[in-house]
């Protein structure tokens, strides 16, 4: 009974720590053309290291035993958004069988991305003897006692080419989708 607590307590905190990744703020700055257009959210793995050291799950604000400020990203763009195509996808109402065809203006811009975390000589020990699997020391015993030391606010940039879409409702195809059960209309 107590592996079982122990393996579910570790499915919960991973759970938990997706979830708290997730939920970590954009603020955006510098934004024009369309107000509509839907850009992407920043990637954590775009950065090089993946905000190595970070107290938090790379670049996440996933809990960690060493406290810390409100993680964050800031989101700038660089230059004026450039129309680069046209993306289409179909839904289908099984009910009255219209089908609805759905353009995407998308757009390219440049994009500043900044995650702002937090370091601490035990986050930095971590993430330089963990690895990426379970085997290695720094996953089975994090150095806590680590915590008090090195710590500051730390920054992790860089610049990319991020896209967005502005989706519409272009067409509407009364009784146009033989959709019935499981299949999936096509365009």
């Amino acid at each position: 009974m107590g592996k079982l607590r122990i393996v579910l307590g570790m499915i919960i905190v991973g759970l938990a720590a997706g979830a708290a990744e997730s939920g970590v703020p954009v603020y955006r700055e510098g934004f024009r053309g369309d107000p509509w257009i839907d850009w992407r959210y920043p990637d954590g793995d775009s950065v090089g290291q993946n905000c190595h050291g970070n107290c938090g799950a790379g670049c996440g604000d996933a809990w960690n035993p060493c406290g810390g400020r409100q993680q964050y990203w800031v989101q700038e763009m660089l230059g004026d958004p450039q129309f680069s195509g046209l993306d289409y996808y179909t839904t289908c109402d099984t009910r009255f069988g219209t089908l609805y065809v759905h353009t995407g203006q998308r757009h390219v811009a440049p994009m500043r991305e900044t995650y702002n975390g937090f370091v601490t000589l035990a986050c930095t020990s971590h993430d330089a003897t963990c690895g990426t699997g379970w085997a290695f020391i720094g996953c089975l015993w994090p150095p806590h006692h680590l915590c008090p030391f090195d710590r500051h606010n730390e920054e992790w940039s860089w610049e990319t080419w991020r896209d967005g879409r502005r989706w519409e409702i272009t067409e509407v195809i009364e009784g146009g989708c033989p959709c019935q059960g499981d299949y999936i209309c096509g365009y």
